[in-house]
């Protein structure tokens, strides 16, 4: 089948990479300086893993894909094509995939790259013992082997998106052999790669500095190596871009976000991504559906977005617009216009509170991850509850690695998350809030909402099965509303005049490899 398809502490380290030092790479036998043609691009947090099987945020998905392609990935338009997998067959009613690799592909240390190294990868992401947040969806696999000299699949049932799964880390090859020398580990700094960058040092909380892999089976990436800065605050990182230090911003500071835009330095492009807040339905008061869906309702989505003015879009649903299968929305989706069901619950829980002002004496907790963006937002969702509800919401910050751990353990009674498509399909939302999903922090459980979206991932894009994932979505923000959805984002990023080539999928992933420098001549 043909392929389809201001200054912190963190200063003077920036300052040491961006001007005079140099790394070498997990062998050791070459070195990237940080030199004319290294671009610098800040990142706000670390990735939580760089292990293929352990990769489940933006971040990290941003960098792995840099390092390491599998059998099918997106382009810079956000299609799906074929990488390592020269071609494929669907038989069995779409539930056997054969997949044949492309003759003479290596990993970056030279050796060849095998379909073991797929089947090992694979079976590993999916072993049940280390019930990985990633590998959701990869369950669908009943099994993978070897067969022929080809990649066999066999499905558990009918999944016409699964192409599309299968450009998720976690269906990335992974070498066992080194595994075994480390002891069963993950590092980074000495995992053979098969992408276009390859790791040469890994200062954790620091930087990430990734170089050219000369055995990348495709052209040769135009850039030496890409030097990524971790640095959360966002006024240092855009005083080190304006003084010339960094290349790309990959978070704008939102006050400053008008001045840029008139510089025609600021990329503002789609993103499958939803904000959103969660409710823990464990914990009181969010047992009871009138109080999430009241909640839900108080929150001035059109005021707080334009109290950013970042582009992003006022949201009562939970998929982005644009996602296959959900091209149209409700005209009110975008606006204030609320459904009746979240009103009715509005007025309900203010006359209880009205009767019963002692009802919540103490405040409610709320949480989220640190940045001036979350503070901003969840102040203002602070400041609409006790307008609106006269409730008083408590607000605690974490560090990103923090905080995933806290929601994952034990969310607070009100959390804030973000949620991006991993794939091109409205099934990488809708797994998330599946009972037996290892995604779902909030503790709710719908059988007829599992049986809607179980049927979803069986069928083929229609009008039908449009009609059933708006079905799901107002189970999850209406009916039950176990979300409360706040706006759907955009992607801002300020580019240097240097760069050209720059592009970013909504999949918030840039081709670095076809980035240049003005000035500077690709590699021959």
């Amino acid at each position: 089948m043909a392929a389809l398809v201001r200054k912190t502490p963190y200063l003077a380290f920036v300052l040491c990479c961006l001007f005079s030092c140099s790394y070498k790479n997990g062998g050791g036998n070459t070195s990237v300086s940080s030199g004319k043609n290294v671009l610098r691009v800040q990142l706000t947090t670390e990735p939580i893993s760089l292990d293929p099987a352990e990769v489940e945020d933006g971040v990290g998905l941003r960098l792995i894909t840099q390092l390491d392609e599998g059998l099918a990935g997106y382009d810079a338009q956000g299609h799906v094509l074929l990488q390592l997998a020269e071609s494929f067959d669907v038989t069995q009613q779409g539930k056997h995939f054969e997949f044949k690799l492309k003759p003479g592909l290596k990993w970056s240390d030279g050796v060849s790259v095998q379909i073991q190294d797929f089947v090992f990868g694979i079976r590993r992401a999916i072993d049940p013992k280390a019930a990985r947040h990633s590998a959701d969806e990869l369950k669908i696999i009943q099994s993978v082997k070897e067969e022929n000299g080809r990649l066999v699949f066999d499905l558990k049932e009918s999944t016409p998106y699964f192409l599309h799964i299968l450009t998720l880390p976690s269906a990335l090859p992974v070498r066992e052999d080194v595994l075994n020398k480390n002891g069963g580990k993950w590092n980074v700094q000495n995992a053979p790669v098969t992408g276009p960058f390859q790791v040469a040092n890994y200062d954790r909380g620091n930087h990430l500095l990734i170089e050219r892999n000369p055995n990348y089976y495709g052209k040769q990436a135009n850039l030496d190596g890409v030097d990524f800065l971790f640095i959360q605050d966002e006024s240092t990182g855009l005083n080190l871009f304006d003084a010339g230090k960094l290349d790309v911003l990959t978070r704008v500071p939102v006050a400053d976000v008008p001045r840029l835009r008139k510089t025609g330095l600021i990329h503002s492009d789609p993103y499958f991504a939803t904000y959103f807040i969660g409710f823990n339905a464990r914990k009181a008061p969010f047992q009871d559906p009138d109080f999430r869906r009241a909640f839900s309702a108080a929150i001035h989505r059109k005021e707080l977005v334009e109290g950013l003015g970042t582009g992003d879009s006022p949201a009562h649903f939970w998929l982005p617009p644009g996602i296959l299968g959900l091209d149209s929305y409700p005209a009110s989706a975008a606006t204030e216009v609320l459904p009746e069901i979240l009103n009715a619950s509005l007025k309900k829980v203010r006359g209880e509170i009205d009767k019963n002002p002692k009802l919540f004496d103490e405040a409610i907790a709320a949480s989220f991850d640190s940045g001036a963006r979350n503070s901003q937002i969840m102040e203002k969702i602070q400041n609409d509850i006790l307008q609106e509800l006269k409730l008083k919401i408590s607000l605690t910050n974490l560090d990103w690695k923090s905080y995933v751990r806290s929601i994952q353990t034990d969310p607070t009674p009100i959390f804030r998350f973000g949620w991006q498509a991993a794939f091109a399909d409205p099934m990488t939302f809708l797994n998330v809030f599946r009972s037996s999903s290892v995604n779902n922090y909030s503790g709710w459980k719908n059988v007829n909402y599992d049986r809607l979206v179980a049927e979803i991932s069986k069928m083929v894009p229609s009008p039908e099965r449009d009609q059933k994932i708006q079905d799901a979505q107002r189970i999850l923000v209406e009916t039950d509303a176990i979300i409360a959805p706040i706006f759907h984002y955009v992607q801002n990023h300020l580019v240097a005049k240097r760069v050209s080539g720059f592009q970013v999928n909504p999949f918030a992933v840039v081709s670095f490899k076809d980035i240049k420098l003005k000035g500077l001549e690709p590699p021959q």
